[in-house]
């Protein structure tokens, strides 16, 4: 059974108001149930008593049954929870390849294939994989280095007509 965080008891008791307001703490401590306030966590029995309570006092308004306010918050909660690991996962993954792009950097630098260790080259997959990786990297040299071999032909000129006697007439 899933609970609510404190947090979002309190916006569940604040009824779409961005605070709790003064009656509804004041009313829950009379009750007997102010310490509900300051729990981190709240089950689904205590958080239901908790707004039929305030729904006969007629601070919290009545238009929905409690189990249905109780059933959105939880949705509400699990989206922000996902929301926020879905946040954390991608902040790791995007600080993993940053790491491995370092990495790489570093290895070239000493002179070391990056992907000699990666893919096992008897595979058909890690022949294909190292071929892609090879053949991007001799684009890339070749862009970067405009002086190489076979750059400096000049462009080729039309051959000269030759001198050939006119055409005969068949006609």
């Amino acid at each position: 059974m899933s609970t609510l965080t404190g947090k979002n008891f309190k916006q569940l008791l604040s009824a779409k108001r961005s605070y709790l307001p003064k009656a509804v703490s004041k009313e829950l401590k009379a009750a007997g149930m102010g310490k509900l306030l300051s729990t981190t966590r709240i089950n689904q029995a205590q958080a239901i008593k908790t707004l039929r309570h305030l729904q006969a006092k007629k601070m919290q308004p009545a238009t929905k049954r409690p189990q249905q306010l109780y059933t959105a918050a939880i949705k509400k909660q699990q989206t922000q929870t996902e929301l926020v690991e879905s946040e954390k996962r991608g902040r790791h993954v995007r600080a993993q390849i940053g790491l491995d792009i370092f990495e790489e950097i570093g290895q070239l630098e000493r002179g070391i294939d990056p992907f000699s260790k990666r893919y096992h080259p008897g595979s058909v997959l890690g022949k294909r994989v190292i071929d892609e990786i090879e053949a991007e990297r001799r684009k890339q040299q070749s862009k970067a280095q405009p002086d190489a071999a076979g750059s400096k032909k000049s462009p080729q000129k039309r051959p000269t007509p030759l001198d050939l006697p006119p055409a005969i007439d068949i006609g």
